[in-house]
């Protein structure tokens, strides 16, 4: 016979509130908490949210008529205790070395959690979350009604040029440094190299840029997002052998056009003529 299934020990643990002091009850709240934070550092945050946040309230945030409204919510009803705790605990460097291994947490930087979290203050006060979809699939599995609020390649208006461009498209798994290595040189146009370079060695990351510019079509763009903040020693062993042969360009453009709430460290270059 199958045991109770986690959610069902949750309901059992948190349902009788009447048969537990006050300091019983906190306590449990806090266990669960780090649980579901556990759990939802290992991708499954949808199911073990309402631990962290009421689903009333999440549905409260993200129906705000206003930016008013919305920041409002967020700063006396979401910006809670748990919700704290939530950073501290999900972006701790144990929590990380469990789920993501010991080279991502040595590039990770002091007060990560910190910043973070201010990040996702300003995401939620500063931005309407209708327009923004990636938000959405965070916290509600779903994508809102609005088309402005749909990725680019959903929206409506862009569905002939997805189609014409479609076949076009290649998808596959592949080390990123020997893929571009197999590639004619000269022959992209555009890199976007996400959450990559942060936690690299600097050998395999020399080796990249490399292989990106003996790829890349003269006047080339290359894109770069880092959910750190970029380590300035580690940008210049990484182009060490490529310094002389492309400029760095406004990110202003692309930051706008990001509506990432956690990547948002971009550096853009063009590669130069030879």
């Amino acid at each position: 016979m199958r045991g109770p299934s986690t959610l069902s020990c949750v309901r059992i643990l948190a349902l009788p509130r009447r048969n537990f002091g006050r300091r019983i009850l906190r306590y449990f709240r806090t266990v669960l908490t780090v649980v579901a934070l556990l759990i939802f550092a290992c991708g499954q945050m949808m199911r073990f949210l309402p631990l962290v946040q009421s689903r009333r309230n999440v549905r409260r945030l993200f129906t705000s008529k206003s930016l008013r409204e919305q920041r409002g919510i967020y700063e006396k009803v979401w910006n809670h205790r748990r919700w704290k705790l939530a950073f501290r605990i999900l972006l701790s460097r144990c929590t990380l070395k469990m789920v993501y291994g010991k080279a991502f947490v040595d590039a990770v930087p002091s007060h990560f959690a910190e910043q973070m979290k201010q990040r996702v203050d300003e995401a939620f006060t500063q931005h309407l979350l209708s327009d923004n979809p990636y938000l959405w699939q965070t916290f509600r599995s779903t994508y809102p009604q609005k088309q402005s609020g749909l990725p680019l390649y959903l929206q409506k208006e862009n569905h002939v040029i997805v189609k014409e461009e479609l076949s076009k498209m290649q998808v596959g798994i592949a080390d990123a440094a020997i893929y571009l290595e197999a590639q004619k040189p000269h022959s992209i146009g555009f890199f976007a190299l996400s959450n990559i370079l942060e936690i690299t060695s600097d050998p395999y990351s020399r080796r990249l840029m490399r292989a990106v510019f003996r790829a890349a079509k003269p006047e080339a763009k290359v894109c770069m997002r880092s959910i750190f903040p970029f380590n300035e020693n580690r940008m210049q062993q990484a182009f060490a052998d490529v310094k002389t042969h492309f400029d760095w360009l406004p990110a202003s453009d692309f930051e706008r056009r990001d509506r990432s709430f956690f990547c948002k460290n971009i550096r853009v270059l063009r590669v130069l003529s030879p």
